[in-house]
């Protein structure tokens, strides 16, 4: 009798040395696999072999990796049966597989029903993680009638049955034994760089089983983290109050999941690419051509486009002999009077870097903000839910409206803009999760407009807590100038006519480039000439202070001096320059004095105050309150 060829290669029917001459052979390719696999990967995954689809085709056979591709359950006893043939491998259970074609890489929001029960593999973020629960795989059924057993694959949260026996009697089965595994579930997000800015980011459900969820693995991948996940597409019943739907959901059961480097950007730079940026670089104009194309359709506001230029490009992290790292992330709060193109500027900002999110202030919690713990939808347990500044890590988070938060909601902040993580301990849960996330944040006066003969801190609702953590805090107002007037209608209109306005800016695809490039290959250090000169500025300040004789208001404290070396690293970066030069430190200064001058001048003495910024009390007038308390008690 002939023998049939099947699509995986193997020979089926009465000629079964086929058959075994095939496995043998698969035996020997899993075999070479796990000798040659990395050894810290054997010991994330003792119990597992993962084969890379795209070698399986080139250097064993192209149709059985096609094959796999699309038939992934139907494998599984060629590969059980090739690896009990094969030497030293008793103790592995499980084939996995990554590296899959181009063609199977399929975006969240495009998974069909045409996908379903093949292998594909999703790039995205874990927004939701659940914990580590034992779970039933199998049930084995036996009818009570006629004895047949069946096993049953669980792959929804209720228990399936058999409706019916071979033998024609239904719902007379009985459980006799199951299998119990570790299980978690994960919530995988659409990256926002996978995705148009305007987009709702979609999510698919993924499973994890056995080794996966070991102690060792489960470290690898937290909420907010990106990841290539590869897995088989299941369908999973939607079950109602009345157990009656026909609506199914779609849940991936992972067969490896990798995270993804966390770097600033995305882009993929050519070698044409870098030799071109370094070329603009080393222009002379290259600063303020950077700062031009920083939201070139609006008019002025150059020092805040300075500031978000350097925001963009963040400063150097440097680790310390104690393990410690130094902030290098750059927060900038926009406070300003209606119709002064705050939100513009917010979504300009965002819109330069991939990885980035929009909040509105009035419709945000600490929750969604920060992190949370819900009950996930799989495993009945609980699950840690990352919120926005975790989404962002590596990248900005854009808050408008900041002061129509909660001061609670807003209390979330505090730590991310500080150290760059984001704690929770919620329902038993407790865990630290990375938020390297810079803020760019907006909000309006509290009366609406600025009063003129008030100081501007008692004008804001926002605690000094808060302030103090921005680097850069820039008013904006808006009074008629015929001048400036005339000069803001005819930029306007001549930008509506043509835009030759624009002709000194780089092109948005351009400088996102630029600015990836600057993030991830330069770690500018502070030169001897701009270290001096920072030094000198920081104690020419302190100096007012001890003229006064101890009584005056402090210009500036450490918070301020950080501020100014972090932006002035941010500064060399534009030039993609290792080294700060004294230009770079006196760039950062003009901003400090720009920022400073127009927020913590006490307009009675006329001095820079810094102590508003952490009390909103100018010290004259704590000094006054000091004085009348101490006649009082002289009294």
């Amino acid at each position: 009798m002939e023998s049939s060829k099947n699509p995986t290669g193997f020979s089926r029917g009465e000629c079964q040395d086929n058959v075994v001459t095939d496995v043998l052979k698969l035996s020997d390719y899993i075999q070479q696999v796990w000798l040659s696999s990395d050894d810290s990967m054997a010991r994330q995954m003792p119990n597992s072999i993962i084969i890379n689809i795209s070698k399986l085709a080139m250097d064993y056979d192209a149709v059985f990796a096609e094959y796999i591709l699309n038939n992934p359950n139907d494998c599984k006893q060629y590969f059980d049966a090739a690896i009990e043939m094969a030497n030293g491998l008793e103790d592995v259970k499980f084939i996995r597989f990554s590296s899959l074609p181009f063609n199977n890489t399929v975006p969240i929001r495009n998974l069909r029903s045409e996908h379903l029960g093949k292998l594909i593999a999703v790039r995205g973020v874990i927004r939701q993680k659940s914990e580590v629960r034992p779970r039933v795989d199998k049930v084995v059924y036996k009818c009570s009638e006629c004895g047949f057993e069946v096993s049953i694959k669980q792959l929804s949260v209720n228990v399936s049955k058999p409706s019916k026996c071979k033998c024609g009697t239904k719902k007379s089965f009985s459980a006799i034994s199951s299998q119990l595994v570790d299980a978690q579930s994960l919530v995988i997000e659409e990256s926002a760089e996978d995705i148009n800015i305007h987009d709702t980011p979609r999510r698919v459900f993924a499973i994890l089983f056995n080794d996966l969820v070991s102690p060792i693995n489960e470290q690898r991948y937290l909420p907010g983290s990106r990841v290539m996940v590869t897995g088989v597409l299941t369908e999973v019943p939607i079950y109602s109050k009345t157990n009656k739907t026909n609506k199914l959901d779609i849940m991936l059961v992972v067969s490896t999941i990798i995270p993804l480097d966390l770097s600033f950007e995305d882009i993929s730079l050519s070698a044409d690419d870098i030799t071109k940026m370094i070329e603009l670089s080393r222009q002379p104009d290259i600063y303020e051509m950077l700062v031009n194309s920083i939201a070139p359709e609006l008019h002025g506001n150059r020092e805040i486009k300075e500031g978000l230029l350097l925001l963009l490009l963040g400063g150097s992290s440097i680790t310390h002999q104690s393990g410690t790292k130094s902030r290098n992330l750059i927060h900038i709060l926009l406070v300003g009077e209606p119709g002064t193109a705050k939100t513009r500027l917010l979504h300009r900002a965002g819109s330069l870097i991939s990885r980035s999110r929009y909040i509105n202030g009035r419709g945000s919690t600490a929750a969604g903000v920060s992190a949370t713990v819900v009950k996930s939808e799989i495993t009945e347990g609980w699950a840690l839910e990352a919120g926005a500044l975790v989404i962002c890590s590596g990248g900005l988070l854009c808050a408008d409206e900041l002061t129509q938060m909660q001061e609670t909601d807003r209390s979330a902040l505090h730590e991310a803009m500080e150290s760059g993580t984001v704690s929770i301990s919620k329902a038993g849960i407790t865990a630290t999760l990375p938020a390297q996330t810079q803020i760019l944040a907006a909000t309006n006066p509290k009366m609406g407009r600025f009063d003129d003969y008030m100081n501007i801190l008692p004008q804001l609702d926002i605690q000094p807590a808060l302030l103090n953590r921005f680097d850069l805090i820039f008013i904006i107002r808006d009074r008629p100038n015929k001048a400036n007037d005339e000069e803001l209608a005819d930029f306007m209109l001549n930008l509506h006519m043509d835009n030759n306005s624009m002709d000194t800016a780089l092109p948005d695809e351009a400088l996102k480039k630029y600015i990836a490039y600057a993030r991830r290959s330069v770690t500018p250090r502070l030169g001897t000439d701009a270290s001096a000169r920072i030094k000198s500025y920081y104690m020419e300040m302190r100096a007012i202070w001890e003229r006064s004789g101890g009584r005056g208001a402090v210009p500036i404290t450490a918070r301020q001096l950080e501020g100014v070396i972090r932006l002035s690293e941010a500064s060399a970066k534009a030039r993609l320059s290792n080294i700060v030069s004294i230009e770079d430190a006196d760039r950062a200064i003009s901003l400090i004095k720009f920022c400073l001058s127009a927020i913590a001048t006490d307009k009675d003495t006329g001095e820079i105050d810094t102590d508003q910024l952490s009390t909103k009390i100018p010290s004259a007038k704590r000094e006054l309150y000091s004085t009348v308390i101490q006649t009082m008690i002289r009294i």
